[in-house]
């Protein structure tokens, strides 16, 4: 069993925290806000103050703090300063090899260009000798945070080291058999987490846009809409569109979406953006692949993938 340290106890922390807990590890919880570690007290979890890191030597590390959007950038002050407090007064002074895991969703390089950095430079020890990392991110859903965590679909580590690698392996051994165990790099991993909510906002947008659409000339969208998860490959077929096979063609698709949004601006006097934006794409790809090539294109981040333990 590790003894894990979670910096940054909001509800990726807690649910962390909570379900390892069960598991049998030593869990002990940090954050700035007071209420909430009396309040992890009173159910009867260990806490520490950020000022008494020093008294603590954890296994492995979990940073879960907040990575708020301010003027459109991602703010990564708070996780900044928890890689700072982590390094100068736990990593410094340990004899072991601690493990430093961002779960928190960071910007793709942000471990390796900016985390790792920050726990060398405070720590005056090296990544990879005296100290591991990885990124692994979440997938929780706020209202059913500890739930999701113990029922993962989708474990995945992000890391460049074997022993970091084998640590959460093993740390995550028991959910082995609810789903498959992924490793791939850090900024995969940290691109991976961004593209997952992307993904999801598109899905609502696009479907929001159809229903405003689709309200307005008189129609049930919610009938169509479960008619269309059955009936559409991009629903049941999970590798649909997710192969390098270029732009969309064929006989329907291209005609199609041009029509309708001519068919939604002219006789629904409706605009439809994100229709609109589909086409584009798909047409300055189109364009793209008909220039000569210069070089040759990276492999895709699913090329590189390798995965350790499957169900």
């Amino acid at each position: 069993m590790y003894k894990i340290l979670i910096m940054g106890s909001g509800f990726v922390g807690q649910a962390t925290g909570k379900s390892l807990s069960k598991l049998g590890h030593d869990v002990i919880f940090c954050d700035t806000d007071e209420r909430k570690l009396r309040n992890l007290e009173s159910e009867g979890f260990k806490t520490c103050r950020e000022k008494n890191l020093e008294e603590i030597s954890p296994d492995i590390i979990f940073l879960t703090v907040p990575t708020p959007t301010k003027n459109g950038q991602v703010d990564l002050k708070f996780i900044h300063s928890a890689a700072k407090s982590v390094a100068s007064k736990i990593i410094k002074r340990a004899n072991n090899i601690p493990l430093v895991v961002v779960k928190s969703t960071v910007p793709p390089g942000t471990t390796e260009h900016s985390i790792i950095p920050i726990l060398e430079t405070y720590s005056q020890k090296k990544s990879g000798q005296d100290f591991e990392t990885a990124m692994n991110p979440e997938y929780l859903r706020e209202r059913f945070a500890v739930k999701d965590f113990e029922n993962p679909r989708l474990i995945l580590i992000g890391s460049n080291t074997k022993r970091a690698r084998e640590m959460l392996c093993k740390l995550y051994d028991p959910y082995a058999k609810k789903c498959q165990i992924v490793s791939v790099t850090p900024k995969e991993a940290e691109m991976q987490k961004y593209v997952h909510n992307l993904w999801n906002a598109t899905k609502i947008s696009f479907f929001n846009e159809i229903r405003a659409l689709s309200e307005k000339t008189g129609i049930n969208p919610d009938a169509i809409f479960r008619l269309t998860i059955k009936s559409a490959e991009a629903s049941w077929n999970p590798e649909y569109g997710i192969r390098n096979f270029g732009p969309y063609g064929g006989s329907c698709l291209p005609k199609d979406t041009v029509a309708f949004l001519h068919w939604s601006k002219n006789h629904a006097q409706t605009d439809l953006p994100l229709l609109r934006s589909v086409i584009k794409v798909n047409e300055n790809l189109r364009k793209e692949l008909a220039q000569p090539k210069i070089s040759s294109a990276q492999p895709a981040i699913g090329d590189k993938m390798h995965e350790i333990r499957n169900n």
